[in-house]
């Protein structure tokens, strides 16, 4: 009898084992260590609204097939991709990667790129941000625009080799233009011919065109136009269609707010063709610079742009970041970031969306201080050095793969066939 019950252990015990042996852990490297920051609070809060973006990335963990979309909104914090390109990368690194996402000319319109993206014309081109809503030309999908009438104007952008020592590659391209009759010419980094016009008009799904082989740049111009025709660009999505994986999709504008979102209503018409899978909001830095917030106006911008979010991705997960720590006016720390964080976790609450509280984990009202001392903030003493950035995109990913482990844990594939890796 006792062996009949030993055995019946054993098996039970080799059961789970089995049924549990094909859980991966995602284990990214531990951010720095500071005294200051808050290690405790660095969890995704209500972890459990992420389940169904979960659940899509343990299916391309395990069968490395498909592809998942993030897409991170924000201010000029994220414009730089100091943050994102840590998160970007352990994304991709443990789970493929899918593409560098939307990009944005910014050389061309006169303002900061993230390190790996470089653009150059030969002609002039207007340019827009979303904070500037008076200027005739309209911003799109990126928060940006830039148009020309230079019917022999040439634009270039290509992909430059990162921190990682890796230079991106992409194989289709997905442009997002004005709706028009122009004939373009789009060219791969070597002069190889892509697409020498478009029939159709664009529209909001954007213009597609792809490459036989893996490339790092393109020329766009135009060969055919109307009379005063103007060509326009709101950004463009590189990504690797053969590649299972992570596509993540940045979208920072230097000095934006919710609101200056809201009014954009082309960026509203093109953000749905980023099929987002997750949604990463990270803004209030520029709600804060003001001594008197109002909290309760806060929340109901805050809260119509949720439920844009709703009415275009009704199935993508959303988390609502609150923004780190800074200074006002370079005298004294913010406070007014506490109201702007209270709004920010208070419509989290009424959407019952995943939350991570940076203001809290990065200090609150005594931290901004902190990051200074350590060369952490920049000279501005709101914007932060490059290793602050990375202090930041290090505990957001930390908190992410913390919360996917702990999904992955409890839910775990059950078969007992081998699952092969692509090479």
């Amino acid at each position: 009898m006792r062996f009949f019950l030993f055995l019946a252990v054993i098996l039970t015990v080799s059961i789970r084992l089995l049924a549990q042996s094909d859980t991966v852990l995602w284990l990214p490297a531990e951010p720095g260590n500071y005294k200051f920051i808050k290690y405790a609070d660095n969890v995704i809060g209500k972890r459990s609204q992420l389940d169904s973006a979960f659940k899509k990335l343990h299916r391309i963990s395990h069968y490395h097939k498909g592809r998942f979309n993030v897409v991170h909104i924000g201010d000029s914090h994220i414009q730089a991709d100091g943050i994102t390109a840590v998160l970007r990368h352990g994304f991709q690194k443990f789970f493929g990667d899918g593409g560098r996402g939307l990009v944005f000319p910014y050389q061309v319109a006169g303002s900061n790129a993230p390190p790996d993206v470089l653009s150059s014309s030969n002609a002039d081109w207007s340019a827009n941000r979303l904070v500037s809503p008076e200027k005739h030309v309209k911003t799109g999908i990126s928060g940006f625009g830039i148009a020309t009438g230079n019917k022999n104007a040439t634009l270039r952008l290509s992909l430059l080799t990162g921190d990682d020592s890796v230079k991106e590659t992409f194989t289709r391209m997905v442009f997002f233009m004005g709706g028009d009759d122009l004939c373009y010419r789009i060219t791969g980094e070597k002069g190889a011919p892509l697409m020498m016009c478009h029939e159709e008009k664009m529209n909001d799904q954007g213009m597609v065109v792809e490459s036989d082989s893996a490339i790092s740049g393109f020329a766009l111009n135009t060969v055919a136009a109307p009379d005063k025709m103007t060509e326009t660009l709101y950004g463009v999505s590189l990504e690797k269609p053969d590649s299972s994986g992570v596509v993540y999709h940045t979208i920072g504008v230097n000095g934006a707010r919710y609101d200056q979102y809201l009014k954009s209503e082309l960026f509203w018409q093109q953000i749905g063709a980023l099929h987002a899978d997750l949604y990463i909001l990270s803004m209030g830095t520029n709600e804060a610079q003001s001594s008197a917030v109002n909290v309760e106006s806060l929340m109901t911008v805050v809260d119509s742009f949720i439920n844009k979010i709703h009415l275009i991705s009704p199935r993508a997960a959303v988390i609502i970041t609150t923004p780190p720590v800074s200074y006002f006016k370079m005298k004294k720390p913010n406070a007014s970031l506490v109201k702007v964080s209270e709004a920010l976790l208070n419509v989290a609450a009424l959407h019952d969306l995943s939350t991570w509280d940076l203001f809290r984990i990065s200090g609150g009202k005594t931290g901004a201080a902190d990051w200074k001392k350590k060369g952490l903030l920049g000279h501005d003493l709101v914007h932060f050095t490059k290793q602050g950035y990375i202090l930041q995109g290090d505990l957001l990913l930390n908190a992410i793969a913390k919360s996917y482990n702990a999904y992955v844990k409890t839910h775990p594939f059950k078969t007992t066939k081998p699952v092969k890796k692509k090479k």
